[in-house]
């Protein structure tokens, strides 16, 4: 289960409303790139007030990995 889907797909930037993803998919096939990172930085940055180093994405491989970032984030900033 992908806990933080609806932040990752936000941040594709995905117009399919039907477009999903499941944990084992690579970040590079969902069409995940810079600018999807950017978007990252900048919704954590504005939605949290939480700062990420880009160079902390680099070795996310999956959407599974991503999650987990995202969930360690989060949950640190409680």
């Amino acid at each position: 289960m992908v806990n933080n889907k609806k932040v990752i797909i936000e941040c594709l930037d995905v117009e399919d409303v039907t477009f999903d993803i499941n944990g084992e998919d690579l970040l590079d096939q969902i069409g995940w790139d810079s600018l999807s990172a950017i978007h990252l930085l900048t919704k954590f940055s504005n939605d949290y007030s939480i700062d990420i180093d880009p160079d902390d994405l680099e070795h996310l491989k999956t959407v599974e990995d991503l999650d987990q970032f995202l969930s360690n984030l989060l949950d640190d900033s409680v």
